[in-house]
C-alpha cells in the first residue's frame, strides 16, 4: 500500500511555512506602519525634502508587504473554495499591482538618493524602467478585462519577468550610487552617514538577488523562499525605525539652510533663558552639526556640549533636534530676518 504519512508531514510543514510567512509579513508591515509614522512626524516638524521623499519610499515598500500578505492569505485559505474565475482575477490583480508598487518603489527611491546625494544621474534609467513598466501595467488591465493571464502569452509573460527583474537591479544601482556619492558629500559626518544608510540596503538587496538566483535553480523550495524574503522585509523595515532617525534626520533637519547665529531671536533667548554660550549651541544645531562637531567647532569637551544641549532641552520644552529647530523656524523673528 501507498504510505501517505510522507505527504501528510509535507503537506503539514509547507501549510507551516506559509503560515510563518504570513506572521513575519504582518510583523514587518507593523515595522513598517512605525516607520511611517516616524518619517511623517519628522516631516511634520521639519518640512524636510529628504523626510518626504524617505516617506514615501516607506509607504511604497508597505503596499507590497501589504499586497504579499493577501495574497498569501488568499491562496492558503481561500483559493480551494473559490471558483476558477475568481483565482485568475486575483492572480491578474496581483500582476498589475505588484510591477505598480516597483515602479512607486523604485521612483521613490529615486527621489530620496537625489535629495541625499544631490545627483540627478540615474534619473534616464529610472524613465527608462517607467515607460516598459507601465505598458506592461496597462496591458495587464487589458488582460485581465478580457479574462487572460499574462503567463498564457510566453512573450508578454518574458517581458514582464524582465521589467520585474530591472526594478530589482535599479533599485540596487540607486542603492549603490548613493553608496559611491556619499563619500563626496560635505560635510564628512553627514556622509558617513548616507554611507551607513545605503550600506545597510545594499546588504539586502544583495541577499534578496542571491535568494532570488538561488529560487530560480530551484535549490530551496518554495516556502523557505518566501520565508527568506519575508524576514528581509521585516529587516529592511526596521532599518528606518532604528537608524536612520539616529543617524540621518540631525544632519538634514535643517533642510539644507544653514541658520545665522543673529537669526536665533532675541524674544528666543528672553523667554527661554537662553545664555550666549547656548544660543551658539542652537545655531549649530540648526546646521546639522554633531554633538562632536559642536565641540571641535566651540572648543569644548563633548561631555560639556552634551550638557549644554540637555540644558536646552529642558528650558525650551522640547525632547529632540528636529522639534528644537522646528520651534525656531516656527518663531516669527526668525522669519523676518529669513525674508529679509
Amino acid at each position: 500500500m501507498y504510505d501517505t504519512s510522507q505527504d501528510n508531514k509535507s503537506a503539514f510543514g509547507k501549510e507551516n511555512m506559509i503560515h510563518a510567512s504570513i506572521i513575519v509579513l504582518i510583523i514587518a508591515l507593523m515595522a513598517g506602519v512605525t516607520a511611517v509614522t516616524i518619517s511623517w512626524f519628522n516631516y511634520r516638524q521639519s518640512r524636510s525634502k529628504h523626510l518626504i521623499a524617505h516617506l514615501h519610499f516607506v509607504i511604497s515598500v508597505n503596499l507590497i508587504i501589504l499586497l504579499n500578505i493577501a495574497t498569501l492569505y488568499f491562496y492558503q485559505n481561500l483559493s480551494s473554495q473559490a471558483s476558477i474565475a475568481l483565482v485568475l482575477f486575483v492572480d491578474n490583480i496581483y500582476q498589475i499591482l505588484m510591477p505598480t508598487f516597483q515602479v512607486i518603489t523604485v521612483y521613490s527611491l529615486y527621489q530620496l538618493s537625489s535629495v541625499l546625494i544631490s545627483t540627478r544621474e540615474p534619473f534616464y534609467w529610472t524613465r527608462l524602467h517607467i515607460l516598459p513598466a507601465i505598458t506592461i501595467i496597462v496591458i495587464q488591465i487589458i488582460l485581465a478585462i478580457l479574462r487572460l493571464n499574462i503567463s498564457d502569452i510566453p512573450v508578454l509573460y518574458i517581458v514582464y519577468k524582465a521589467v520585474e527583474i530591472f526594478s530589482i537591479v535599479l533599485a540596487y544601482y540607486i542603492i549603490i550610487m548613493m553608496l559611491v556619492k556619499s563619500y563626496s558629500v560635505n560635510p564628512k559626518t553627514r556622509g558617513k552617514s548616507i554611507r551607513r544608510y545605503s550600506a545597510m540596503f545594499a546588504s539586502i538587496f544583495t541577499l534578496a538577488l542571491l535568494i532570488s538566483g538561488i529560487s530560480w535553480l530551484n535549490w530551496i523550495s518554495h516556502q523557505v523562499l518566501t520565508a527568506a524574503i519575508a524576514f528581509l522585509v521585516l529587516f529592511s523595515n526596521l532599518i528606518p525605525i532604528f537608524y536612520y532617525q539616529k543617524f540621518l534626520v540631525p544632519h538634514f533637519s535643517s533642510n539644507g539652510q544653514d541658520i545665522s547665529q543673529n537669526q536665533i531671536s532675541i524674544y528666543l533667548c528672553d523667554q527661554f533663558n537662553i545664555s550666549e554660550r547656548e544660543n551658539d549651541v542652537i545655531t549649530l544645531i540648526c546646521e546639522g552639526r554633531t554633538n562632536q562637531e559642536i565641540a571641535d567647532r566651540l572648543f569644548i569637551s563633548l561631555q560639556t556640549v552634551k550638557d549644554h544641549v540637555s540644558r536646552i532641552f529642558r528650558k525650551v520644552g522640547v525632547r529632540n533636534r528636529v522639534q528644537l529647530i522646528s520651534l525656531v523656524k516656527k518663531d516669527p523673528d526668525t522669519k523676518s530676518e529669513d525674508n529679509s
